[in-house]
């Protein structure tokens, strides 16, 4: 389940760069999400909206059907919840210690 999960979002990675982040601004060649490329806006948009698609293929898979996700809805809020703040602290751990060493 997560294998199938990480291989669509590898597919998909380019279609969220392109509508949530290229699009919008007009970028021109390849854009790596982070704080200082594209603001702390769209990061905490892209990731947000990542972390829900992946947590929602993987618990529609898991439960074999999208009513049980209404049923369990705190658990399914919980997971994405943390791992929202698992992606977010250490990219923000990184930006800092970039600063920091290139003073």
């Amino acid at each position: 389940i997560h294998a199938f999960t990480a291989v669509l979002l590898l597919y998909c990675r380019n279609l969220f760069l392109y509508f949530f982040i290229i699009a919008p601004r007009k970028y021109k060649g390849i854009v790596t999400p982070t704080f200082t490329n594209v603001g702390i806006i769209k990061f905490l948009e892209y990731t947000f909206l990542f972390t829900l698609f992946s947590h929602g293929i993987v618990f529609l898979l898991d439960h074999q059907a999208i009513a049980l996700l209404l049923l369990h809805p705190s658990q399914f809020l919980l997971s994405i919840f943390v791992s929202y703040l698992t992606l977010l602290f250490p990219s923000l751990f990184i930006e800092v210690m970039i600063r920091i060493y290139a003073q």
